[in-house]
């Protein structure tokens, strides 16, 4: 897993959004991502978040998740729930209240798998 803090890019305050939106976008099409492709942000800090997102034609969208248990293997799995209006604005949010941001790399598709990772339902 990457840790996309790795730049502060959620906690320079002095860096626009534009600049976080394009550096970030920048980053998964870098590592091969397409428009549409499926990709996971989780935000560790107080508590857990894991979002689910997809790859726009000039930034991310994202989507929060509830965990809905484990499955047989004990992978947590989760579920989308409602949409992030401003996703590069409430990762930064998330940054500057110091959560620490983090990105699976690995290309999304029917969960991260390799028993290492969350699983999506």
């Amino acid at each position: 897993m990457l840790n996309i803090n790795d730049s502060n890019i959620f906690h320079d305050s002095t860096q626009s959004i534009e600049v976080i939106e394009k550096n970030l976008w920048n980053y998964y099409r870098a590592l091969g991502y397409q428009i549409g492709e499926s990709l996971v942000i989780r935000a560790s800090g107080d508590k857990q978040l894991v979002f689910l997102g997809k790859l726009t034609d000039s930034s991310i969208a994202l989507r929060a998740t509830r965990c809905t248990g484990k499955d047989s293997e004990g992978i947590a799995k989760y579920e989308p729930t409602h949409e992030i209006l401003d996703p590069v604005a409430h990762l930064r949010k998330l940054g500057e209240d110091g959560y620490g941001i983090f990105s699976y790399p690995n290309h999304v598709q029917n969960g991260l798998g390799n028993k290492h990772a969350t699983a999506f339902t």
